[in-house]
């Protein structure tokens, strides 16, 4: 949903394309941690229980989503 939701968004900002693929993998990943934490008290993965264990799982959604960019790159040329 993330992806897609930025997809929209390139239309407006075309250039930072990659960027806003990273961004949206990072957020995508926090967001759904916290958002069990708080709905249903639970971590499912149990490294972000701590600050540090939630930003390496945002910087996972980070990778994931540059790596999404490179394969859109591969399948356009």
């Amino acid at each position: 949903a993330a992806f897609l939701l930025t997809m929209l968004l390139i239309r407006w900002l075309g250039q930072w394309r990659s960027g806003l693929f990273i961004l949206a993998g990072a957020v995508a990943l926090i967001s759904v941690h916290l958002l069990l934490n708080i709905a249903f008290g639970i971590t499912p993965v149990a490294a972000a229980r701590t600050w540090a264990g939630l930003l390496a799982q945002g910087m996972a959604g980070a990778a994931g989503g540059y790596v999404f960019t490179l394969l859109l790159r591969k399948k356009r040329m």
